[in-house]
């Protein structure tokens, strides 16, 4: 029989080995202050049994609910201790605390659908994120790559099924959103392991190499299904999209990439940059046409656009770990690789800020 009391007396020791940040105490406050909010203390809801047993003999038994967490969490503020830290990988004895403790908890503690989907989508991005720092180091193993797709495979459910839901409340704008949001960073990332398989080829590490490709191929997998529920949401809200609200989705893609961002030199960037200004100026065409079929495609090439921007986000929050793998793409930036709402400029030098 699995030792549940010894897995969490194993928790609560790495737990109180390890401090807790201002950043971390002030986020975590500030979801109990939301939790307390939405779940008032009925009267009779506290049991006398609870107080009775003393000591932590609550924490021994098989079923955890929400309260108990939260009263669980708000223990560990309390008196000091941590929660495990976001940078935690496999392997490292915190990351057990991340995630059967720390995401659960932030899971549970959603307010709505929406919360919850967004929640899952940065979940989905961070085994993804987890999956390129170990191969990086050649230290993705097998086991720990089948582990990563599962969990992964998972929080992509979770963030889809969060997207249905929302879509049955009527927000269907929300849930596309939801759905856009996670294949950006399923794109983003796949660019990111395909370079980091790439570098393992060239460095020999056959091992790293395989879990690398076999973490790839499930994003790939995972990356066509959201694609598909993506696009046909956009076909029937784009039948219903008005001029304005179509006008209103281009000009947030027009700003969408800064002229810092176009400055990058690391290929994958530059490529989506070059995607993004296609799109947008596609979208522009469009809207200046009279007929339905213009504002639709209007409406699509905006949402791809915007999309592409998206996906440079990720890719630069990313960029120590394409640093490591890429070399910087040489030359000057050519016009296709600059958004049209910007001037062109030579890369390295002062740049202004579209209006």
């Amino acid at each position: 029989m699995h030792d549940n009391n010894h897995d969490y007396l194993y928790l609560l020791r790495e737990l109180r080995a390890h401090g807790l940040s201002d950043e971390v105490r002030a986020r975590m406050r500030a979801h109990l202050s939301a939790y307390a909010d939405f779940h008032a203390v009925q009267p009779g809801a506290l049991r006398p049994t609870v107080a009775a047993a003393g000591g932590f003999a609550w924490l021994t038994g098989r079923r955890w609910t929400v309260p108990s967490a939260a009263l669980l969490l708000f223990a560990l503020l309390a008196g000091g201790t941590t929660y495990a830290s976001e940078s935690a990988l496999p392997g490292q004895p915190l990351y057990t605390v991340k995630v059967r403790v720390a995401e659960p908890l932030e899971l549970a503690l959603a307010n709505s659908a929406e919360e919850k989907g967004e929640l899952h989508s940065k979940l989905a991005e961070r085994r993804l994120e987890e999956a390129a720092k170990l191969a990086v180091n050649q230290s993705l193993d097998g086991a720990t790559a089948v582990f990563l797709e599962q969990k992964f495979s998972q929080h992509v459910d979770g963030t889809l099924a969060a997207a249905d839901a929302v879509q049955a409340e009527g927000k269907a704008d929300a849930s596309l959103t939801l759905r856009s949001d996670l294949e950006a960073r399923l794109v983003a990332h796949a660019d990111i392991l395909d370079l980091v398989e790439d570098h393992l080829e060239n460095e020999g590490a056959t091992v790293a190499r395989a879990s690398t490709q076999s973490v790839l191929d499930t994003v790939k997998l995972r990356q066509e299904v959201v694609s598909e529920t993506r696009i046909a949401l956009e076909r029937d809200l784009e039948k219903t999209a008005t001029p304005t609200e179509t006008l209103a989705l281009v000009t947030k893609a027009s700003v969408s990439v800064s002229p810092a961002t176009q400055a990058s030199l690391m290929s994958p960037v530059m490529e989506h940059v070059a995607d993004a200004d296609v799109a947008l100026t596609a979208a522009k065409e469009s809207l200046e046409g009279d007929g339905p079929q213009d504002q639709r495609r209007a409406f699509r090439k905006a949402h791809e656009a915007q999309r592409n921007s998206d996906v440079v986000s990720i890719l630069l929050e990313n960029q120590d770990i394409l640093m490591a793998v890429t070399e910087p793409t040489t030359g000057t930036t050519t016009p296709e690789t600059v958004s049209s709402t910007t001037p062109t400029t030579t890369p390295g030098t002062p740049t202004s800020t579209a209006p």
